[in-house]
């Protein structure tokens, strides 16, 4: 069966106030809730401290995933025990299935 999800994670260093890393949006396979995306988001991306929003053509607001932070250390040649605060800002696109007669297509939800 197919993904219900697309997921996309943008990286922030809240630290530094700049994104350094951005996925597409991809199939969400570990769970098949909402429920099970915001756990996910826990336990990766530390505690949840907003949700996401988007704006809409017709000026109204859709809550679109949320935002998660923990302290990292960074990596690399500025690694000498210096952190970080990370934020991953976990965006959810909801799949419906439409039956068009041969095959059964997802497509966004409205």
């Amino acid at each position: 069966m197919a993904s219900k999800f697309l997921v996309r994670e943008t990286f922030v260093d809240a630290t530094q106030d700049c994104i350094f890393g951005e996925s597409k949006f991809e199939p969400f396979e570990v769970g098949d809730t909402r429920g099970d995306i915001y756990k996910y988001g826990l336990r990766e991306h530390g505690r949840c401290t907003s949700k996401v929003y988007v704006d809409r053509k017709d000026g109204s607001v859709k809550e679109m995933g949320w935002v998660f932070e923990k302290r990292v250390a960074y990596e690399g040649r500025r690694s000498r025990g210096e952190t970080y605060l990370q934020q991953v800002w976990l965006e959810v696109i909801e799949l419906v299935p439409e039956n068009n007669g041969l095959a059964t297509v997802y497509q966004r939800k409205p």
